[in-house]
């Protein structure tokens, strides 16, 4: 009986402690996988509905329409943007009036603007002055756009420095000194 007793629990042991024996499918899952996704994708084709031909006709109508509609838009927009514009053009006027006058900010103004009108006049003496001379024409070979025999050096200093004569020329006009 004690035999028995100790075989019974020898064998409970065996069973708790012995792994069981994992079942494995006749399939391995890899390719039941493939064969899912590929009765899947046959269906899908199956049951894809079909395109139905195109009405040119119909198709330009609705392009038309939509550009209509695009362009429409746009000026639209661009009719806000410029009103917008115009308003902000307006209040800012009328915060520049509604601020107090000085006496020096309106000798100020005044000021630039007779410099403003005399630098043009004097730029525009200057650029006809130049347009009656003959431009002069280097022969020799340089690097610098002023080597190029049609580009005027003098011209385009005087342009770039608000008419005023460039530095180290006589009478504002363009002197060999300043090469």
């Amino acid at each position: 009986m004690n035999l028995n007793i100790s075989q019974k629990t020898q064998n409970d042991l065996t069973d708790v402690f012995q792994p069981e024996k994992a079942e494995r499918p006749e399939v391995p899952k890899y390719l039941q996988n493939i064969e899912a996704e590929q009765k899947e994708e046959i269906r899908e084709r199956k049951n894809r509905k079909k395109a139905r031909p195109l009405n040119l006709s119909e198709v330009d109508k609705q392009f038309k329409a939509r550009q209509q509609k695009l362009k429409q838009r746009d000026a639209e927009h661009q009719k806000k943007l410029k009103d917008r514009q115009l308003q902000q053009e307006r209040s800012h006027k009328e915060f520049l009036s509604s601020l107090p006058k000085t006496k020096h900010a309106e000798e100020v103004r005044k000021e630039a603007a007779a410099t403003v009108k005399a630098d043009n006049k004097l730029r525009k003496e200057l650029l006809n002055n130049l347009r009656k001379t003959s431009p002069r024409s280097v022969n020799s070979r340089s690097k610098s756009p002023a080597g190029h025999s049609n580009f005027n050096l003098s011209e385009e200093i005087m342009l770039g420095n608000n008419g005023r004569s460039p530095p180290g020329s006589p009478n504002g006009l363009y002197s060999e000194e300043y090469e």
